[in-house]
Protein backbone atom coordinates (compact mmCIF):
# COMPACT_ATOMS: atom_id res chain seq x y z
CA UNK A 1 0.00 0.00 0.00
CA UNK A 2 2.79 2.28 0.90
CA UNK A 3 4.68 1.97 -2.42
CA UNK A 4 0.92 2.54 -4.39
CA UNK A 5 1.00 5.64 -2.34
CA UNK A 6 4.18 6.81 -3.11
CA UNK A 7 3.02 6.36 -6.91
CA UNK A 8 0.14 8.88 -6.82
CA UNK A 9 2.57 11.38 -6.36
CA UNK A 10 0.49 12.94 -3.74
CA UNK A 11 2.50 14.42 -1.20
CA UNK A 12 -0.84 14.87 1.22
CA UNK A 13 -2.12 11.45 1.01
CA UNK A 14 2.03 9.80 1.39
CA UNK A 15 2.93 11.84 4.25
CA UNK A 16 -0.08 10.95 6.38
CA UNK A 17 1.52 7.64 7.56
CA UNK A 18 4.71 9.45 8.88
CA UNK A 19 4.87 10.60 12.27
CA UNK A 20 4.63 14.31 13.29
CA UNK A 21 7.95 13.73 14.80
CA UNK A 22 9.50 11.38 11.91
CA UNK A 23 13.04 11.76 10.84
CA UNK A 24 14.18 10.60 7.30
CA UNK A 25 17.09 11.07 5.01
CA UNK A 26 17.29 11.49 1.57
CA UNK A 27 20.87 10.95 0.27
CA UNK A 28 22.65 13.83 2.20
CA UNK A 29 18.96 15.92 2.87
CA UNK A 30 18.03 15.48 6.40
CA UNK A 31 14.13 16.24 7.26
CA UNK A 32 12.06 16.22 10.41
CA UNK A 33 8.23 15.92 10.92
CA UNK A 34 5.59 15.15 8.31
CA UNK A 35 5.35 18.84 7.09
CA UNK A 36 9.08 18.51 6.03
CA UNK A 37 8.01 14.83 4.13
CA UNK A 38 5.63 16.99 2.14
CA UNK A 39 7.80 19.97 1.02
CA UNK A 40 10.71 17.36 0.53
CA UNK A 41 8.05 15.12 -1.64
CA UNK A 42 6.60 18.31 -3.41
CA UNK A 43 9.82 19.53 -4.94
CA UNK A 44 10.81 15.87 -5.72
CA UNK A 45 8.28 15.38 -7.38
CA UNK A 46 7.91 18.53 -9.39
CA UNK A 47 11.18 17.45 -11.62
CA UNK A 48 11.12 13.65 -11.73
CA UNK A 49 8.03 13.25 -13.44
CA UNK A 50 8.17 9.25 -15.27
CA UNK A 51 9.41 7.15 -12.39
CA UNK A 52 7.70 4.51 -10.39
CA UNK A 53 8.62 3.67 -7.00
CA UNK A 54 9.55 0.44 -5.17
CA UNK A 55 10.18 -0.03 -1.95
CA UNK A 56 11.69 -2.98 -0.05
CA UNK A 57 11.27 -3.16 3.89
CA UNK A 58 14.98 -4.06 4.82
CA UNK A 59 14.49 -4.80 8.92
CA UNK A 60 13.05 -2.46 11.47
CA UNK A 61 13.89 -2.87 15.69
CA UNK A 62 12.18 -0.89 17.99
CA UNK A 63 10.99 2.69 16.64
CA UNK A 64 13.77 2.57 13.73
CA UNK A 65 12.92 0.83 10.62
CA UNK A 66 15.18 0.44 6.94
CA UNK A 67 13.49 0.34 3.74
CA UNK A 68 15.02 0.57 0.43
CA UNK A 69 13.72 2.78 -2.18
CA UNK A 70 14.55 1.58 -6.04
CA UNK A 71 13.20 3.78 -8.87
CA UNK A 72 11.90 2.42 -12.63
CA UNK A 73 11.63 4.20 -15.55
CA UNK A 74 8.07 4.08 -16.33
CA UNK A 75 7.51 2.12 -19.61
CA UNK A 76 6.91 4.73 -22.71
CA UNK A 77 8.03 7.24 -20.96
CA UNK A 78 10.35 10.31 -23.00
CA UNK A 79 13.77 10.69 -22.42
Amino acid sequence: MAEDAWNTRDPERVCLPYTIDTECRNRTEFFTGREEVKAFLTRKWEKELDYKLKKELLGFKDNRMAVRFEYDRVAGAMA
